[in-house]
């Protein structure tokens, strides 16, 4: 095999998809070099190598080198022709390296972390430079190429192709001030990739091409400027546009803390605000339809977001590990959460999912771990894989009955869940759905059995499932857990308002024992649910705390039928047992108690005006 056909067959793998490669030095990393009947590597002088029928590709630096590193020219006989992808990966004690003569090719990412180097040669006889080679290198201050090579040239260390009509790398290590010189017209995917040093570029009016992320992890990039004659882009206070200014490309790296979108902008580019740590709020007009690809990814210091009407979609990974994320708001546009959208978002407490969402990705709010409560409305039909994974601090969910299937391990190790209600139009859960949810001991089902996945299991122990009387398709297990139905206990009501002269109504989400969700449930704290069936809708609800003598809260359209989960209803006289309901039948009023905190015990008067 030449190597011209060696080249066509490689199929490169991006940096992101394979960190590995310093840290432990796998096989699987080195056959994404090695091409297809070229599996087995021999070592010379240090270097790992594979052959091919004429040439020789090094794909290993010597380990633990140091200093100077002369990479032969000639290994068994042959040319060494490649330096493969991440060939020194890692080799942070280099501090130059000679490329030989015979080098035709560098791969991608072929001195990444090497970050004493100061200053590279490519020979002239180069002829193929892969993405980012230099990525890294953090001290790596001039890259120069042979005068006499016929495909990349260089200027004040700047790598160009020949004619110097696209900028392909410039050093990591270089600091200060950049002007693009006029001839380039294409600036090289990575071209600026983790130049922490630089503080400015100046774009010519004769850029009309910009490779993807083109400055991220620029951490000391205060602006972006483009000569107001350059035809496709624009820039504005430094942050970089396409040129009509409806798309917002790059917002560079210091100086920033609040920023407001211009009402031009209807897209936000993918990884626009990527990793800016300076940004700590936004505001987003509703001008702005798109925001892209892990636009806001890494935002570290952003406390809050709120996604106008306006947005109709967001990428994947928008908003991954943004760790002080605080909260969110989502707007009625958006009709579905992509993949990891808010993954990692540690500090999100709670959120309400959008009017218009009809689908939650998958991871999307993933290990967000302070996540206490989520709403989910009556739009979404699909809660996908590991769409709540690892959220360790949710209590409790209820899932509307809009929703049709929960994934694969959605609510998985979501460790603190104690309750769950299921709405009657999910027909399909997951393997592992509750897998590692340690504390939930109860999930509730208003509509008949969905089916299960492959393995017929939650992912859970000793839990019991409940369903409601009349649904169909349970029996005395569900999956590997028992199950059992509801009872049913019919509370009498009483004439007349229980407190003369209230005026006010009061409503609490969280109150002692109790807590409120969805209509029409009842949450206990100690795993009790109550179910109000909705047969009267003049009924009202009020809650009294004996010990305190008041009225904490009342609330309107109580029914007159309650379900009732264990231990059994009792006619327990006058003793109160902490954490459950009871029911008095002889009293004139009837009433049903329950526990407060500490010594406070109370009652829920039901009564039929």
């Amino acid at each position: 095999m030449c190597f011209g056909e060696w080249d066509s067959s490689i199929q490169m793998r991006t940096i992101e998809k394979c960190r590995c490669r310093w840290a432990v030095r796998f096989t699987a990393c080195l056959l994404s070099v090695i091409p297809a009947g070229l599996v087995h590597a021999d070592q010379f002088g240090g270097f790992t190598y594979v052959e091919g029928d004429d040439y020789v590709a090094i794909t290993d630096c010597p380990d633990g080198a140091t200093g100077d590193v002369i990479i032969p020219s000639e290994i068994v006989g042959k040319p060494v022709t490649v330096i493969g992808y991440v060939a020194f990966g890692g080799c942070s004690n280099v501090t130059s390296i000679t490329i030989p003569e015979s080098v035709l090719k560098i791969g991608d990412s072929a001195f990444i972390g090497c970050s004493n180097l100061t200053s590279i040669i490519i020979p002239q006889s180069v002829l193929i430079i892969g993405a980012r080679p230099f990525y890294r290198c953090t001290n790596l201050t001039a890259i120069t190429v042979d005068a006499d090579n016929s495909v990349y040239s260089s200027v004040d260390g700047v790598l160009f192709d020949k004619n110097r009509t696209k900028l392909v790398q410039y050093p990591v290590g270089k600091a200060g001030a950049y002007s693009v010189p006029g001839s380039v017209i294409g600036i090289n995917y990575g071209a600026f990739h983790g130049c922490e040093r630089i503080t400015s570029v100046s774009i010519s009016d004769k850029v009309i091409s910009l490779g993807e992320r083109p400055f991220s992890d620029c951490g000391g990039l205060a602006a972006i400027t483009v000569d107001a004659a350059n035809p496709t882009y624009s820039s504005v206070d430094g942050v970089l546009f396409d040129k009509n200014q409806t798309t917002l490309i790059a917002f560079p790296f210091v100086n920033a803390g609040h920023y407001t979108v211009p009402e031009s902008v209807t897209s936000i580019g993918d990884h626009a605000f990527e990793d800016r740590k300076n940004l700590t709020d936004l505001t987003i007009p509703d001008s702005v339809k798109n925001i892209g690809y892990s636009a806001f990814n890494s935002c570290i210091y952003l406390t809050s977001v709120t996604i106008p009407d306006s947005v109709t979609s967001i990428g994947n990974f928008a908003f991954t590990s943004c760790r002080n994320l605080a909260s969110i708001t989502i707007g009625s546009g958006l009709t579905s959460i992509g993949r990891d959208v808010f993954r990692s978002c540690r500090n999100l407490t709670g959120v309400t999912i959008g009017s218009s969402v009809t689908s939650i990705g998958f991871g999307a709010f993933r290990s967000c771990i302070n996540l206490t409560s989520v709403t989910i409305t009556d739009s979404t039909k699909i809660i996908a894989d590991h769409a709540f994974h690892g959220c360790t601090s949710l209590i409790n969910v209820t899932i509307p009955d809009s929703v049709t299937s929960i994934g694969n391990y959605a609510f998985g190790g979501c460790s603190s869940l104690f309750s769950v209600l299921i709405g009657s139009g999910v027909n399909y859960i997951e393997d592992g759905a509750f897998l590692y949810c340690l504390s939930l001991s109860a999930i509730y089902f208003e509509g008949n059995a969905p089916n299960l996945g492959n393995s017929e299991s939650l992912g859970i122990e000793n839990a019991i499932v409940y369903y409601l009387p009349g649904t169909t398709g349970w029996g005395t297990t569900f999956g590997d857990l028992s199950s059992k139905p509801i009872r049913v206990l019919p509370v009498p009501f009483i004439g007349g308002a229980p407190v003369d002269g209230l005026e006010d109504w009061f409503y609490s989400v969280w109150f002692g024992f109790y807590a409120v969700t969805l209509d029409p449930w009842l949450f206990h704290a100690e795993h009790e649910l109550i179910y109000c069936e909705p047969e009267s809708t003049s009924a009202s609800m009020y809650f009294y705390d004996d010990a305190m003598g008041t009225w904490w809260w009342t609330r309107e359209t109580v029914y007159p039928f309650i379900y009732v989960f264990d231990p059994p209803v009792d006619n327990a006289g006058t003793d109160i047992e902490a954490g459950w309901l009871w029911y008095f039948e002889g009293t004139e009023t009837p009433r049903v108690f329950g526990a407060m905190t500490g010594d406070h015990a109370g009652s829920f008067l039901y009564y039929d005006p």
